[in-house]
């Protein structure tokens, strides 16, 4: 199962809709489901994070180092009481500051691949990132994590903009760069 996360945020929320049609597009719309913060609870989140095999979730929204801002602030604590009963795949945290966070999930075993920042990012260039990811997947789904960071790679270079570059070289892949998705 391919799922999206996003903080309560209509700007959030658009781009949330275009990421679950791409994948939708590439693995079949059965296979996308939204998780988005106005449609579940933190509590429901973390349950079904905890029961639920994901290959992938991908987060829009604001973040920092312990968490999320999306679902009303989802930190560590709140994840601690649900043992997953397996790891999640992959976890694509777009937003600022993540990265400890993924640490913390890949170290506790709850994902196998995790791709986030430690840095801040610049809002235009972060809608961008989104914006590209969901034409990777138009354009053809990637069988790992690691494809899917080369393939997005590839398209941030291709715009040949500063901006853009700079944010997206913040981003890091700790875990399983092979890890199927």
């Amino acid at each position: 199962m391919f799922i999206i996360l996003s903080m309560w945020r209509e700007s959030y929320l658009r781009r949330a809709a275009a990421l679950e049609a791409g994948l939708g597009a590439a693995y079949g719309p059965a296979a996308v489901a939204s998780w988005t913060s106005d449609l579940v609870s933190r509590e429901d989140l973390v349950q079904r994070l905890a029961t639920t095999p994901v290959r992938l979730a991908v987060y829009l929204g604001h973040g920092r180092a312990s968490g999320w801002s999306g679902y009303r602030g989802l930190r560590w604590r709140h994840l601690e009481p649900y043992p997953p009963t397996q790891p999640m795949g992959a976890l694509v945290s777009l937003s600022c500051a993540n990265l400890a966070f993924g640490q913390k999930l890949l170290e506790e075993g709850r994902v196998a691949a995790f791709l986030g920042t430690p840095a801040a990012l610049e809002v235009k260039p972060f809608y961008v990132l989104i914006d590209l990811l969901r034409q990777v997947f138009e354009t053809g789904p990637p069988a790992t994590i690691g494809a899917l960071v080369a393939a997005l790679s590839e398209l941030v270079d291709a715009r040949q903009d500063a901006c853009l570059t700079k944010n997206w070289s913040a981003f890091q892949l700790i875990g399983n760069p092979a890890q199927t998705i």
